[in-house]
C-alpha cells in the first residue's frame, strides 16, 4: 500500500522537476537536454535506478520517517546561455517552482474531493486516492524546500551564485565537487532536519489556516 501511495507522486514530481529544468534552459538558448532526449515528460528518461527506485523502496520497506528520491539531472550547458549565471539561475529555479505548482495542484484536488468527508467512511479506492494526493502535496513541498537550499549542487546554489560577487562565485564553484559530502555532514548533524522541520511546520500552519486540514 505504501508503494502504491508513493510511486505515482514520486515519479511525476521528479519527472516534472527535471523536465522544467531542461525546458527553461531550452527557452534560454541551451538545446542540450533536447538533443539528449531529456526534454520529455516520459519518466523513463529521467529515472535513476538507485535514487528513483531502490532507495525509496528501501525507505518505505524499513518504515523510515522520511522520504528522499532523485532523478538523473538534466544536462545543461551554460556556455549556450547569453548570460550564463543569470540564465543558469532561472533554469535551476524552474525545477523547485514546478514542485510548488504541483504541490498546489495536489492540494486543490484533495480539497475539492475530500474537504467534506471528515466524518464519512471511505472505501479502499477513495482512501488510496486520498493518501496519494496527500503524499503528492508533501513530496512536492519537500522537494521544493530541499532543492532551494544554497548548497552545491542543489538548485538553490545556482540561484545564489548569480547574486554573489566574483570571489563568492569562485568559492561556490570550488566547493561544488564536495557538495554531496557537505549535505551528508549537515544531515549527520541534523541541521537539515531542523530546517525541514521548520518548513514542514510552515506548511502545516498554512493548511490549518485555510481549512483545518
Amino acid at each position: 500500500m505504501q508503494i502504491l501511495v508513493y510511486a505515482f507522486p514520486v515519479l511525476i514530481s521528479i519527472t516534472v522537476h527535471e523536465f522544467f529544468h531542461g525546458y527553461s534552459a531550452y527557452k534560454l538558448g541551451d538545446p542540450t537536454a533536447k538533443y539528449l532526449g531529456r526534454l520529455t515528460l516520459n519518466p523513463i528518461a529521467h529515472i535513476d535506478i538507485f535514487g528513483t527506485i531502490l532507495l525509496p523502496l528501501i525507505l518505505i520497506i524499513s518504515n523510515s520517517s522520511f522520504m528522499i528520491a532523485w532523478a538523473k539531472p538534466v544536462p545543461i550547458n551554460p556556455m549556450n546561455f547569453k548570460k550564463p549565471y543569470r540564465d543558469m539561475a532561472i533554469s535551476s529555479l524552474a525545477g523547485p517552482i514546478s514542485n510548488i505548482v504541483l504541490s498546489i495542484i495536489f492540494f486543490l484536488f484533495y480539497l475539492f474531493i475530500f474537504k467534506n468527508t471528515v466524518n464519512i467512511t471511505l472505501d479502499k479506492n477513495m482512501m488510496l486516492m486520498k493518501n496519494i494526493l496527500r503524499a503528492g502535496l508533501f513530496i512536492n513541498f519537500t522537494l521544493f524546500s530541499f532543492n532551494i537550499l544554497p548548497i552545491p549542487p542543489l538548485d538553490g546554489s545556482k540561484v545564489l551564485i548569480a547574486f554573489l560577487p566574483l570571489e563568492g562565485k569562485r568559492f561556490l564553484e570550488k566547493i561544488e565537487p564536495y557538495g554531496f559530502y557537505i549535505i551528508l555532514a549537515l544531515l549527520f548533524f541534523r541541521i537539515i532536519d531542523i530546517y525541514m522541520l521548520y518548513m514542514a511546520n510552515l506548511l502545516k500552519y498554512f493548511l490549518f489556516l485555510i481549512g483545518g486540514l
